[in-house]
């Protein structure tokens, strides 16, 4: 679909790699709050940012710590739309 790895929680995409960057889904009540982070961007493969994604450069995941904290976010996320 975008040329990257995808991976599913449940059936729901929850993160994923695009081009040596961590794609993950986070709440969109958090969205303003998450894209101040160093290395961290709304997610824009068309010229208009996509709801409840974010893309983090390779040093914002380049320790287990972190990948794993955006991990869980992650999945996190897809939990919240698993009860609806």
């Amino acid at each position: 679909m975008f040329g990257g790895s995808c991976f599913l929680f449940k059936g729901k995409m929850c993160l994923g790699e695009f081009r040596g960057q961590l794609m993950v889904r986070i709440p969109a009540e958090k969205m303003e709050e998450i894209i101040q982070s160093p290395f961290v961007k709304p997610m824009d493969f068309t010229g208009k940012p996509m709801k409840e994604f974010i893309v983090v450069s390779e040093e914002g995941y380049n320790t287990e710590e972190k990948l794993q904290q955006w991990a869980k976010m992650g999945v996190a996320h897809t939990k919240t739309k698993l009860k609806k």
